[in-house]
């Protein structure tokens, strides 16, 4: 689904606000494109960066939700490999997505975050 001109401009203006108040420990470059049926979002670490893919067919709604989640794993120290397979959704990643979900909410609603 596209986003309207408004919905792209949030979406960058979210970006950027979890650049400068979550950041993680390398850089993270976002990208919308097509994905399978089953996949809403996913992230790849190449030793030097994240690429964080949310489905391009979401809504806005569905779209953030998929980008704090990724970005969590981000957070968490995600590196790829087997022990991601283990510790996919453990309690560093509910950690920082409880984080990123809370900073969410107050960017949306023109809140100071609370850190």
């Amino acid at each position: 689904m596209r986003f309207t001109k408004v919905q792209t401009r949030k979406w960058q203006d979210l970006i950027a606000f979890l650049e400068d108040y979550a950041p993680a420990d390398h850089a993270i470059l976002i990208r919308r494109k097509p994905m399978g049926k089953m996949d809403e979002g996913e992230i790849d670490y190449n030793g030097s960066r994240y690429q964080i893919t949310v489905k391009s067919t979401l809504n806005y709604a569905a779209a953030v939700d998929a980008l704090l989640e990724e970005w969590a794993h981000a957070l968490a120290g995600y590196r790829g490999g087997d022990s991601h397979e283990r510790e996919d959704h453990g309690p560093h990643w509910g950690e920082a997505y409880a984080t990123l979900r809370q900073l969410y909410i107050d960017w949306r609603d023109h809140r100071e975050p609370k850190l």
